[in-house]
């Protein structure tokens, strides 16, 4: 149903004209068409001006407001912790500081102490080690010290049986690293050494020095013949190359490669004279 306005827009009387015309007076609300005649065949249409007077529905309308964007982030929990604290009371604050510094203590004592105290523990075995390292470096003479640079670290001799398992193990592994699968290795039995080699590292094992020999055979390329030399010859499981033969092949354009390389160990005293 549409409202009546009770205050109407006025009408404008029609214009005397020699033509005929069609007066259209507007409203704030509506528009309204009135037609006069006239005698004339011709007709004007002329809008009259429209009325500014508001109407009761229009002046008692509220402006549009929009209404506030709300936000759809999530709280802080940490904020969401602290009023739900500020929400209790005396009492119950205290309970929860209590409650936090104990479970604080039982996180600190079951867990970060005991490793710090692991690492500190740890830190004072490698500093007494290093300090125990230069007071000893200090006292050696010059010319072992020279080749413990040149020759490397050192390490205390092991069982003959031990050494020549971990000898073959670092040959193979070092020619399959060059893609070399074909070779031929022959462990000779270990030979003991002399007796004033190393007497009181053997004595402690009980047994003596000796010598175990390898003899490595095998053809590849220049480039990675050299490589495996180099590789066995830095190995910590080689205390020696004794021989070394390398000859090349011009049919073929690669070289064969005879080597004999050597690792002491302590011999059981049973083992003397052959393994």
């Amino acid at each position: 149903m549409t409202p009546v306005n009770p205050n109407p827009a006025p009408t404008l009387p029609p214009t005397p004209s020699s033509t005929g015309s069609v007066a259209v007076g507007a409203s704030a609300d509506s528009t309204s068409l009135r037609a006069f005649p006239t005698a004339s065949s011709t007709s004007t249409v002329t809008a009259a001006p429209t009325s500014t007077v508001p109407s009761p529905l229009l002046s008692n309308a509220k402006p549009f407001a929009a209404k506030p964007a709300t936000s759809v982030a999530r709280r802080d929990p940490f904020a969401l912790v602290l009023e739900r604290y500020h929400t209790l009371p005396r009492s119950g604050k205290w309970i929860a500081v209590a409650g936090t510094a104990l479970a604080g203590w039982f996180i600190l004592n079951s867990w970060l102490w005991p490793i710090s105290d692991k690492l500190s523990n740890r830190a004072d075995n490698m500093s007494a080690v290093l300090e125990r390292a230069s007071s000893r470096a200090s006292d050696l003479p010059e010319a072992v010290a020279d080749h413990a640079l040149v020759l490397g670290p050192n390490s205390a001799p092991r069982l003959e049986a031990e050494t020549k398992s971990k000898l073959s193990a670092a040959i193979d592994a070092t020619l399959r690293k060059k893609d070399i699968r074909s070779y031929g290795l022959d462990m000779r039995p270990a030979q003991a050494l002399p007796s004033s080699v190393l007497p009181d590292v053997a004595a402690r094992i009980g047994g003596v020095m000796g010598r175990l020999t390898a003899d490595l055979r095998f053809e590849a390329t220049p480039e990675a013949a050299t490589a495996v030399v180099a590789a066995l010859d830095a190995d910590p499981a080689v205390d020696a190359i004794s021989d070394l033969r390398i000859t090349y092949r011009r049919d073929t354009r690669r070289v064969s490669v005879q080597m004999t390389v050597e690792k002491w160990g302590v011999m059981r005293k049973s083992q003397r004279g052959g393994a």
